[in-house]
């Protein structure tokens, strides 16, 4: 009984650390499937946002991914935490949590699991909807 606070704790790092190595495997198990995906377009949502770039889940594979935020196309970005949004210095576009985004796959790391994407221009979207 006088141990119970000590095994409590020790049954709830290991859980954690579990856990944290099934998601790991999961992300490693997407990014190698997804290597002959280089290249293709998604559409996801945004999930997080932070200084960055941005978290984004994708709607048709449930894979998560990040932007960073040097690659959105068209401005530079400042993170705007009081909102939690992304907003452009030049044109004010703005990227809010659950925002769809249409993307492209830009690089992927079996070894670590990551997915690394790009936010297409509009124009780009427009001539790829079609494929979408």
């Amino acid at each position: 009984v006088e141990n119970l606070p000590e095994m409590a704790n020790h049954i709830s790092v290991t859980e954690r650390q579990s856990a944290n190595a099934e998601q790991a495997a999961v992300d490693r198990y997407f990014a190698d499937a997804m290597q002959n995906r280089l290249g293709e377009y998604f559409v996801g949502r945004i999930s997080a946002i932070s200084v960055f770039g941005l978290d984004v889940f994708l709607d048709d594979t449930g894979v998560d991914g990040f932007v960073p935020i040097r690659s959105i196309y068209g401005d530079f970005f400042k993170y705007d935490a009081e909102k939690v949004r992304l907003i452009g210095q030049h044109s004010g576009r703005h990227y809010h949590i659950g925002d769809k985004v249409y993307l492209q796959l830009k690089d992927c790391s079996p070894v670590t699991g990551d997915l690394i994407f790009r936010v297409l221009p509009a124009k780009k979207v427009k001539t790829i909807t079609s494929e979408l």
